[in-house]
């Protein structure tokens, strides 16, 4: 107080501007920020009004809770962005079947496609426009049913090498393992053979090769940028300007750029996995594969080398994204052997075992169909699926959800609700 007292009026007066001004500015930030929350709810559709801040660990199951109050379609607010939230079969099929043509768009994210994907996206993660139209064509021309025959080999051989990745390291039964190497070299086995037609040859090579390495830490830095969950600066602008301060001043623990430089990093291994395959194309030494499949359908022509990347990236995803699904799938046959004699007897009576072995991938069996299925159902991969964004209006029950809202299939509240006694309309 003594100081103060001494001071000149002038420069006390300054001193109280230099103070009460930033907090009147943030104050006055805070009141138009949630006039402009509320302005941008969705009249007639129910929902929390939304708190400043609501943290959740599993965000998904939180929504699924919420379905009991406010229905199986509701609204949530991230931060300054309206989602909707769908919780049901029943009502998915309504909105994402029902009126498909306004349903078939990405949102854009500050995080993911202004950082880390500002050069190239995937389609899975493409807006609807015309280029997002001819890389979705091409795709599904690759992956219609005669082309997935051909990709039979590539599941029977990696399913056996898994198999037999496991059975060595536990020396029949002899010791405990840890799964998930193995888990991961057939994940990522999974897209590599499927997108570009080559593989990683041992779990060894997850370690040795520097490639392969690369590619499992920057698709795992992938998933991390991509959680709709996780980075608060997609939904809160004040956030963004944070960013370089707190680089400046040393509280963020990441590299300066760090999602730009892991954007550039995933170019770079598609690029040359990209080349890789279109020199084996021209030799005519390719073997079955989506991408290979793209380059050689006719209209590939109009692709640009951006869009035919964006195609693998779309593919690639997978490598991260459905290990934690095998995981838990190894985790349950390990405390249940019960299903596994179900499994293999059902596989036995049906008579595969007496087939040639190149045939295991292309069998159906009634209760192996079943239980992959259910495991899926009960471990689904991601528990909001990858969100989507209006491309029209949309209506519901009353409600009209405009254009570009981004919209969520909560995947775990459609598979669980009826185990959780969810009530009987979800």
């Amino acid at each position: 107080m003594e100081l103060l007292e001494v001071l000149p009026p002038d420069t006390f007066k300054l001193l109280q501007y230099i103070i009460l001004l930033p907090i009147a500015g943030l104050a006055i930030y805070l009141i138009q920020n949630e006039v402009t929350r509320y302005r941008s709810r969705i009249k007639n559709l129910p929902g929390p009004l939304g708190w400043p801040v609501h943290r959740d660990v599993i965000p998904a199951e939180t929504y699924r809770r919420w379905s009991f109050k406010y229905g199986p379609v509701f609204q949530i607010q991230l931060g300054n962005t309206t989602a909707v939230v769908i919780n049901s079969a029943r009502a998915a099929k309504q909105l994402f079947l029902g009126q498909s043509h306004a349903m078939n768009s990405r949102p854009t994210f500050y995080v993911f496609h202004k950082k880390v994907s500002k050069a190239v996206t995937s389609i899975g993660t493409s807006p609807w426009d015309e280029s997002c139209k001819r890389r979705r064509k091409l795709a599904a021309g690759a992956l219609n049913r005669t082309r997935v025959d051909t990709y039979a080999p590539i599941l029977n051989l990696e399913a056996r090498e898994f198999l037999k990745d496991l059975y060595s390291a536990c020396r029949d039964g002899a010791v405990e393992i840890d799964f998930r190497p193995a888990v991961k070299r057939f994940s990522l086995n999974l897209s590599l053979t499927l997108n570009y037609g080559t593989r990683v040859s041992s779990v060894k090579s997850l370690t040795d090769d520097p490639l392969l390495s690369e590619i499992i830490y920057v698709e795992g830095e992938i998933s991390k940028f991509r959680d709709t969950g996780k980075n608060y600066a997609n939904y809160i602008p004040l956030l963004r300007y944070w960013e370089p301060v707190a680089q400046l001043l040393g509280l963020d623990t990441q590299p300066k750029n760090h999602a730009a430089d892991i954007g550039r990093r995933r170019l770079e291994y598609n690029d040359i996995l990209l080349e890789k395959l279109k020199d084996e194309v021209r030799r005519g030494e390719d073997k079955p594969c989506i991408q290979g499949a793209v380059l050689r359908d006719p209209e590939s022509a109009t692709l640009t080398r951006e869009e035919l990347i964006s195609v693998s990236l779309s593919m690639m995803a997978g490598a991260d994204s459905n290990q934690p699904t095998l995981s838990w799938a190894c985790l349950l046959l390990a405390h249940r052997p019960d299903i596994q004699e179900k499994a293999y007897s059902a596989i036995r009576d049906a008579g595969v075992l007496g087939l040639p072995s190149n045939a295991y991938a292309s069998t159906k069996v009634g209760y192996i169909d079943a239980l992959t299925k259910e495991i899926s159902r009960y471990f689904v991969v991601l528990k909001l699926a990858l969100p989507k964004a209006t491309y029209t209006d949309v209506t519901w029950q009353g409600a009209t959800i405009p254009a570009n809202t981004m919209v969520f299939l909560n995947s775990w509240a459609c598979n669980r609700g009826t185990f959780l006694n969810i009530p009987p309309e979800a």
